[in-house]
C-alpha cells in the first residue's frame, strides 16, 4: 500500500494559544507599525538636540509668547522738527505710542576658567566685584563642542547653550616645538586646539568638544561691559544694554518697513515659513482647483459640443503634463508674460471680449425675436451677459493697470491648474453616476437646467465624490513639496535649507516626513469621519 504524501500532520495547540494567536492575527498591525515608529521620532525630537533643531526649524522657530512683533523702519518727526529714521523691534503698542528697541541686549557668559586677566576698579578677583560694576578682561579660552569649523572660524557651543564665534586669528599658536609643517588641507594644523576625542571634526550633535586657547592680546578676545550675574562657576557679562525708543504715532511721518518677526501663539502673523507656509498653500490651491473642477466637470457633462471639446482638451492636457513642468511654467513662462505682455495686450482682449459678447447676443436672440413666449428668457440672458462684460472690463482695467503675479502665487496656481484636471474627472463622474430619472423629475417639476444642477444633482453628487475629493486633498498637501524648486519657503524647502547648512541630510529628512506623515493621517482620519456622517445623514 502506497501512503499517502500529501497528509499533513497538524499540531494541536493548547485552546488559549489558538485564541490568543487568532486574536493577535487580527490586530490593526499597520495603525501599531505606524505608531511605533511616530513614537520613535517623537522620542528623537525630545533627547536628541539636532533632531529638536530641526523641528524648530521646520515650525518656523514657534514660541508660545513673543515681545518680538515686528521689524520696523520709521521716519518720524524729532524734537527740533528734523525727520529722523528709527528702525529696531517693535515690542509694545498702544492707541497712542509704539516702542521700539532700537539695539538687543547682548550678554557674554564666562566660566571662571576661561578668565585670564580681570580689572574691576582696583579689584582683579571676578568673584568679589561688585555686581552692576564696569569690567574689563580678557578671555583665555572657549572650551565647548565644535559645531562647525571653517578656514576662517570656529562655531563653538558652551555648556550654558551660547554659540560663540571665534576667529582663527584670534587663535593662539601652538609652541614651536610642537608645530608641523603646513598643511593646506589642515589650516588649523598648529592652531592651540584641543579636541576630545582627538582628531575629532564638527559635530552638530556635539560629539566633538574642543579647547580653544586665545591670544591675550588680539582685540577681539578682550571684553568690556557690566557685570550682571555671578554663581559658582561663571559670570555673564552685558556688552550691549538694550536700548528703547517710544515713538508717539502722530509723529510718525511714513513707514518704510513693517515685517512680522517672531512666530508666536501671539503674533501668528510671523508664522509664514515651514509648517505653517505648507498648509496654507494646499488649502488655497484647492479651492481654486475646486472652482476649476467643477465648471470643466459640467461642461464635460454638456450636451454643447464646444463646451465639452473645450473642456476635454484641457483635462487631457493637464493630465497628461507632470506636475513639476506645469509648476516650472506657471512661474518662469506664465508669470513673465502677465507681467511684461498683459497689461500691452489688454486693449486687443477687450476689444474681443465685446465682440464675442456681441456675437452670443446676435447668435442666442435672433431666433428668439419671433417667439414672444421666451422674452424672459431672452431678456434674463442679456442681463447675465451684461453682467460678465461688466465683470470682464473691470478685470481688464484692473490688469491693464497693475498685474504682478508673485512666486507664491504661480506656485498656487499651478497646483490648482493640474488638480483641476483631475478634480473635473471627479465631478464629471459624481454627476454621471446619478441616474437620469432624478434630472427627469427636477425638470418635470419646473426646474431649470441649472436649478436641477444645483438642488438635486449636485448635492447627491458631492456625497459619491467626497472620499476622494479628500484624497485629492491629501495629494495636493503632499505635491505641495514640489514648489520647493521654485524656492517656496515651504516645509521641505526650509527642511533642504537646513540640511544645506548643516550637512546633516538623514535627520533632516526623517522630521519632514515625519511632519507630513503626521498631516496626512490626521486629514485621512477626518475624511473618514466625514464620510462616515454624510452616510448615516443620507441613508
Amino acid at each position: 500500500m502506497i501512503p499517502d504524501l500529501s497528509a499533513r500532520h497538524k499540531i494541536a495547540l493548547p485552546g488559549w494559544l489558538d485564541r490568543l494567536t487568532v486574536r493577535v492575527a487580527q490586530w490593526p498591525w499597520w495603525a501599531l507599525a505606524i505608531g511605533f515608529g511616530l513614537v520613535l521620532m517623537f522620542f528623537s525630537f525630545a533627547t536628541s538636540n539636532f533632531y529638536r533643531r530641526a523641528l524648530d526649524v521646520e515650525v518656523d522657530h514657534f514660541r508660545l509668547t513673543t515681545d518680538q512683533y515686528f521689524d520696523v523702519v520709521y521716519d518720524v518727526k524729532a524734537s527740533d522738527g528734523k525727520t529722523q529714521r528709527v528702525s529696531g523691534v517693535l515690542t509694545v503698542q498702544d492707541a497712542k505710542s509704539v516702542t521700539v528697541v532700537t539695539q538687543a541686549e547682548s550678554d557674554v557668559n564666562l566660566p571662571f576658567g576661561d578668565i585670564a586677566s580681570f580689572n574691576c576698579g582696583e579689584v582683579t578677583d571676578p568673584k568679589t566685584c561688585p555686581l552692576d560694576s564696569t569690567v574689563t578682561l580678557v578671555r583665555a579660552s572657549i572650551t565647548g563642542a565644535l559645531i562647525q569649523e571653517d578656514v576662517g572660524f570656529f562655531l563653538v557651543q558652551t555648556a550654558d547653550g551660547e554659540q560663540v564665534k571665534t576667529l582663527t586669528f584670534a587663535i593662539a599658536d601652538k609652541p614651536k616645538d610642537q608645530q608641523q609643517p603646513r598643511d593646506e588641507l589642515n589650516p588649523h594644523l598648529n592652531k592651540a586646539v584641543l579636541r576630545t576625542p582627538k582628531g575629532c571634526v564638527a559635530d552638530t550633535e556635539g560629539s566633538c568638544q574642543v579647547t580653544l586657547t586665545l591670544k591675550p592680546d588680539d582685540a577681539n578676545n578682550q571684553i568690556t561691559g557690566t557685570l550682571k550675574e555671578r554663581d559658582a562657576e561663571q559670570i555673564v557679562v552685558q556688552t550691549q544694554p538694550e536700548q528703547t525708543t517710544v515713538i508717539q504715532r502722530s509723529d510718525i511721518l511714513s513707514v518704510i518697513n513693517y515685517t512680522p518677526k517672531q512666530c508666536a501663539l501671539n503674533n501668528l502673523a510671523a508664522c509664514t515659513e515651514g509648517i505653517f507656509l505648507t498648509p496654507f498653500l494646499t488649502i488655497m490651491a484647492f479651492l481654486l482647483a475646486l472652482v476649476i473642477g467643477l465648471t470643466l466637470g459640467l461642461m464635460r457633462v454638456s450636451s454643447d459640443l464646444v463646451l465639452f471639446n473645450l473642456s476635454t482638451i484641457y483635462v487631457e492636457v493637464m493630465r497628461g503634463i507632470p506636475l513639476v513642468v506645469i509648476l516650472l511654467a506657471t512661474n518662469f513662462v506664465i508669470r513673465p508674460f502677465l507681467r511684461e505682455q498683459l497689461a500691452s495686450s489688454m486693449p486687443a482682449l477687450a476689444d474681443a471680449v465685446k465682440i464675442a459678447v456681441v456675437l452670443l447676443i446676435i447668435w442666442f436672440v435672433l431666433p428668439r425675436l419671433f417667439r414672444p413666449a421666451l422674452i424672459i428668457e431672452v431678456i434674463r440672458t442679456l442681463s447675465l451677459l451684461g453682467g460678465v462684460l461688466l465683470i470682464l472690463t473691470a478685470l481688464i482695467n484692473l490688469f491693464n493697470v497693475n498685474f504682478n503675479l508673485d512666486v507664491l502665487g504661480a506656485g498656487i496656481l499651478g497646483l490648482a491648474l493640474c488638480y483641476g484636471a483631475f478634480l473635473a474627472e471627479l465631478f464629471r463622474a459624481g454627476i454621471q453616476s446619478i441616474g437620469k430619472g432624478q434630472m427627469e423629475a427636477a425638470r418635470s417639476l419646473g426646474m431649470t437646467y441649472t436649478q436641477a444642477m444645483r438642488f438635486v444633482i449636485l448635492p447627491q453628487a458631492f456625497r459619491v465624490i467626497l472620499p476622494p475629493l479628500g484624497n485629492e486633498f491629501i495629494a495636493i498637501l503632499k505635491d505641495s513639496s514640489l514648489l520647493t524648486i521654485l524656492a517656496i519657503a515651504e516645509l521641505t524647502q526650509v527642511g533642504r535649507l537646513f540640511a544645506a547648512a548643516t550637512f546633516k541630510t538623514f535627520p533632516v529628512y526623517i522630521t519632514i516626513g515625519t511632519l507630513y506623515l503626521c498631516m496626512t493621517l490626521f486629514l485621512s482620519f477626518v475624511v473618514r469621519v466625514i464620510e462616515r456622517r454624510s452616510s448615516i445623514a443620507h441613508r
